[in-house]
């Protein structure tokens, strides 16, 4: 047992300790990515499958949900098929780009079967036998070569089937059996999301071997089902489609057929079409919902309902009167076009049956929907209203690029995504609301868009800058708001032409409040503002266009640095001039794209100094630097890494964000999602506890005394986990620091309140990695502590300060590096000063001193030749000494008192 107290001038500050587990939250509005088909098993399980994010599962009707992915056992993102068993609601199958998954646990744990490769659209187990099942299989993702496959153990095992009968140029988009008899079956092609081929309905009698085309005419066959009471009883819709029309439907024109003979002849019935759900119960009543443009202006958009086999129909569903989730503005109609459509997957699957009770499932590109009255009414599953603001059920399939975090209201965050735009929460991310602009977003129209980057301003919480578009490849526009990024106040900047892509936003923390200088990246190159970024111009026009990120130096705020595909440049004057800075690991492949892009990803620089920049792409990783950018250490390899963020306060607390996939979906074990260091990046553990996938692309945190952790997860979406803790009850005055002086290094800290503390110990490293303690330090009265290094090593060097109880145990208070260069700086005195100042220089540094006073802003004040200036006309303050001679350049911090 001990306790240590260190003081902080402006309030406490915790030091941590820290343990592995982080308790994500999922934190979005809802929905916004591509979902594949939508289903429901015997005891109401809804498992709807996604492009990018594996399948979402509820146990609760809807109400909420989450995410089986490779944390419990499905290990491909790509959710192309669902299979349920007919009685036992926990055996539940999901069909992927990498072929079948099996739970028999409703979903808590999943194994692959023996079919481990193919592209698998549908799955069915039999109802008069349920170890008989049969599922669509395809070779790729992009096939149109459709083969049956059969299982006789319930899934466990699969095996193709002589299916020569099935002509060749087929996708198959859904598989029908009979419920009295397993081996009688129908399948049906058509259009999917990435192949297409003949839309028919093929019937095989004799358990999938032999297979006879049984289409009603010579249009294309929208969908296929069984009378839920007779089986004998086929129903069928077609419409007028080709494969090379541009929406695959050349009309909305349909026909509705009957067959009472299991297809052997067919009646026409009318000429509606639609996905077709029969009612459990009631032979011959139907509903039908054609989901390919369901729009008010189409009169027969909506819902209809037969009870006679079709013979007449009633319009029982109005568009008008369904739900549109978060998209409650504009018109009706155009909400409509928004929210209703049909699945990627093909039409037939935009719509899923509940096996547990008469209820429909709606999924499309974006949303998820369900209707319990017989489609009377569609209510949103994705999303729930909170007042004014809406709140994410946890089915969302996202991807995004960018946060921020308002520094002055730790309250006001702002999410940046692919598709559904800007989004900002006031409430710490409990709700959201949109901050699309209409003007900006093309052909979203203020319904969704892209955002590239978005930032907060450090103390203002009511500004905030963003970039918003239409669809990728079309014109980007950065904005500036002063309403907390409200709806209507957003305000075009001026100066960065018309470009593609702007990413990449900093702010200068010690710029004026209300005149920021800004610095930002607009199609490769890096443009500066000092007017709030109200204007911009070009300060780098980088050769090569690959500058995507950009970082200011907190400390001085002449030191800039921007990054991407074209490796690391710095600027030591205000963004003037540039010069590499990188290593050429951090090179990479441009332009900047969803794919097949690589270079520096991130720049974070801590209050110390140090330099920390995350590169995307094989062999690269996290590399830091504590010399101004001259040397670099690479800290870790990560062909995935995306990001790093620094906790504030903590500065060997460090955060990086590694993910496979980006803007679609692929899971490798390589990909680290989640990792953090307590040591400066000596040592990582894992944070994706819980988490579906180990994705991240983009990360901050708070700055709040008990910290909090962000992070965008392609897929999953947002999410934050409050940093674990145990703290221990360490308050700094100064936290452990080291200067040079004197030809020495100096050491300082301060503690109040210690009990049972043994001592210290300050180790020293040269690499970071081996280290030899050098002094031990007896606990002091007045517990301020300054002990001295005489002889210091030549370079960069680290210093560790750690602390040992009574009992024994030690702990690590802090690491800080040094520079040192002996008799070989300029001696500069007195700092502080109350007005002149003597710079005396080692004949070795150079002549023809050149000296220069710059104020906080990076404003030059003064310059002269010579070893002596006079401060005195200048108000009290911190200012930048720069010294410049024929051989070197030094910057020193001065304070005028």
């Amino acid at each position: 047992m001990r306790k240590i107290t260190f003081f902080l001038i402006a309030g406490l500050l915790p030091i941590f300790c820290f343990t592995q587990t982080h308790s994500w939250a999922r934190a979005n509005p809802g929905g916004g990515g591509a979902f594949s088909t939508i289903g429901a098993g015997a005891t109401g399980i809804i498992l709807a499958g996604s492009d990018l994010s594996g399948a979402y599962r509820s146990s609760d009707g809807g109400a909420s949900w989450d995410i089986i992915g490779a944390s419990k056992g499905l290990t491909n993102t790509h959710v192309s098929g669902l299979g349920f068993d007919p009685t036992d609601g926990n055996i539940l199958f999901i069909g992927t780009e990498e072929g079948i998954f099996r739970s028999v646990d409703g979903g808590n744990s999943i194994s692959q079967s023996n079919m481990n490769a193919g592209y698998i659209t549908d799955i069915k187990i039999c109802a008069s036998n349920h170890q008989i099942g049969y599922a669509t299989y395809h070779p790729t993702y992009d096939s149109n070569q459709g083969k049956i496959y059969k299982t006789t153990d319930n899934g466990i095992s699969w095996n193709p089937i002589s299916n020569n009968t099935l002509p060749a140029g087929l996708r198959i988009l859904k598989i029908v059996s009979n419920p009295s008899d397993e081996n009688i079956l129908y399948c049906l092609s058509g259009e999917g999301r990435f192949a297409c081929g003949p839309a028919d309905i093929f019937q095989s009698t004799d358990g999938g071997v032999n297979w006879t085309n049984i289409s009603p005419d010579n249009d294309e066959v929208l969908d296929i089902a069984l009378d839920k009471v007779d089986p004998t009883k086929l129903y069928a819709t077609t419409m007028h489609a080709s494969c090379n029309a541009p929406f695959y439907w050349t009309d909305l024109v349909g026909k509705f057929y009957v067959s009472t003979n299991s297809g052997a002849t067919w009646q026409e019935k009318a000429n509606r079409t639609g996905v077709i759900w029969p009612k459990s119960g009631a032979s011959g009543t139907i509903r039908l919902i054609d989901p390919r443009e369901p729009w008010p202006w189409h009169t027969d958009a909506g819902t209809w309902k037969s009870t006679d086999f079709g013979a007449s129909w009633t319009h029982t569903g109005d568009v008008n009167n369904w739900d549109v989730g978060f998209q409650n503005f504009g018109t009706i109609g155009d909400n409509l076009f928004r929210n209703y459509s049909s699945s990627f997957n093909g039409i037939c699957k935009t719509l899923g049956e509940d096996l547990s009770q008469d209820r429909i499932f709606w999924t499309n590109s974006q949303w998820t929907y369900s209707s319990a009255d017989e489609g009377t009414t569609f209510d949103a599953l994705h999303t729930t209203p909170s007042g004014q603001n809406w709140t994410s059920t946890g089915i969302d399939n996202v991807t995004m690029t960018d946060l921020s975090i308002s520094p002055a209201n730790s309250s006001i965050i702002f999410l940046g995504y692919h598709d559904i735009g800007l989004w900002k929460s006031t409430d710490g991310g409990a709700s959201w609301h949109t901050c699309n602009e209409a003007a900006y977003s093309g052909d979203w129209a203020g319904y969704g868009g892209n955002t590239f980057t978005v930032l907060a301003d450090p103390t203002r919480s009511n500004v905030v800058w963003a970039s918003m578009q239409g669809s990728w490849g079309e014109t980007s526009t950065l904005l500036r708001s002063t309403s907390t990024g409200d709806v209507g106040s957003w305000v075009a900047t001026n100066g960065l032409g018309a470009p593609t892509v702007i990413i990449g936003l900093s702010v200068d923390q010690n710029s004026s409040a209300s005149s920021r200088t800004l610095f930002v990246t607009a199609d490769g190159d890096v443009y500066k503002s000092t007017d709030d970024g109200q204007n911009w111009s070009l300060v780098f026009n980088d050769a090569n266009n690959g500058c995507r990120f950009t970082a200011i130096d907190p400390t001085n705020s002449n030191i800039i640095y921007a990054g991407g595909e074209s490796g690391l440049f710095k600027s030591t004057d205000g963004g003037s001039t540039w010069t590499p800075s990188g290593n050429g690991e951090m090179h990479g492949i441009g332009p900047f794209a969803p794919s097949d892009w690589s270079g520096v990803s991130k720049i974070r620089i801590t209050n110390q100094g140090h330099i920390y920049v995350a590169a995307f792409g094989a062999g690269k990783g996290l590399y830091r630097s504590t010399d101004d950018g001259s040397t670099w250490q690479k800290l870790k390899i990560d062909d995935y890494l995306r990001s790093v963020a620094l906790v504030p306060n903590h500065p060997d607390l460090i955060y990086t964000a590694s993910s496979s996939a980006f803007t679609a979906g692929g899971y490798t074990p390589d990909s680290k999602g989640i990792e953090y260091s307590t040591d400066a990046g000596q040592t990582w553990i894992s944070a994706n506890d819980g988490m579906a996938y180990p994705f991240a692309v983009c990360l901050e945190s708070t700055s709040d005394a008990t910290p909090i952790i962000w992070v965008g997860s392609p897929g999953s979406g947002f999410q934050n986990a409050m940093i674990p803790t145990q703290i221990l009850p360490v308050d700094i005055l100064s936290p452990f620091s080291a200067r040079v002086k004197n030809g020495q290094v100096q050491l300082q800290w301060k503690t109040s309140e210690e009990i049972q503390n043994a001592g210290f110990t300050i180790s020293r490293s040269k690499d970071i990695s081996h280290w030899e303690s050098i002094l031990s330090i007896t606990p002091k009265q007045n517990k301020a502590y300054t002990v001295i290094d005489t002889n210091p090593l030549t370079g960069i060097s680290y210093y560790q300060l750690s602390q040992k109880d009574l009992d024994g145990n030690s702990h690590i208070l802090g690491t800080v590096s040094v520079h040192f260069r002996p008799a070989e700086q300029p001696t500069i005195f007195p700092n502080p000063t109350d007005g002149i100042l003597q710079v005396s220089m080692n004949q070795k540094l150079g002549h023809n001193i050149q000296c220069s006073i710059f104020n906080q802003t990076g404003q030059q004040l003064l310059t002269q030749k010579g070893a002596q200036i006079d401060l005195s006309h200048l108000p009290k303050g911190l200012y930048m000494l720069s010294i410049q001679t024929e051989n070197q350049l030094w910057h020193q911090q001065i304070v005028k008192y």
